[in-house]
């Protein structure tokens, strides 16, 4: 009876492991960007998106080419949750954490700290939210901040590899 009650409890406690392992996360959803992408900001300039798994497949790398010099943000999980780093034109680099969605087709990120900053008031990425309404078709809608104000530029993708 006693190694029956162990094989019961120890089969308890895997269950939610093989839940979480087969359930989709929020860094798959990352990693299924894995590719190029074309598209334009919301003043209709061209920009140009890469996505890559780096790192043994931790970490998808994402280079913005939108103008004279490329970005960089890395993507990589944190516990349940994803993280963010953006290696801004700023000189800057803000971190900021994914929060739940309702959905699958919204990823919402929320400012946790950055490097660099001068101060809270300085120019900064301050939230991003993705939007993935399909495998081909890609949104993200970054906030700056600076001195209280915010502006926020829509960028529309779709895939091209």
């Amino acid at each position: 009876m006693q190694k029956i009650w162990l094989l019961l409890f120890t089969i308890s406690l895997c269950l939610p492991m093989v839940a979480l392992a087969d359930s989709p996360t929020g860094m798959d959803q990352i990693k299924a960007l894995t590719g190029e992408w074309d598209g334009t900001n919301s003043e209709g300039k061209p920009l140009h998106l890469s996505f890559k798994l780096v790192s043994g497949g931790t970490a998808v790398m994402e280079t913005m080419q939108a103008g004279p010099e490329d970005m960089v943000t890395m993507y990589y999980p944190d516990g349940n949750s994803v993280m963010m780093t953006h290696y801004c034109m700023a000189q800057n680099q803000p971190r900021m954490k994914a929060s739940a969605s309702a959905d699958a087709k919204t990823m919402s990120f929320q400012f946790v700290d950055a490097t660099n900053l001068a101060s809270a008031n300085a120019g900064h990425m301050h939230h991003l939210v993705l939007s993935f309404p399909d495998d081909k078709h890609l949104s993200e809608q970054w906030t700056w901040t600076q001195d209280g104000k915010d502006k926020v530029d829509t960028m529309t993708l779709t895939r091209t590899e």
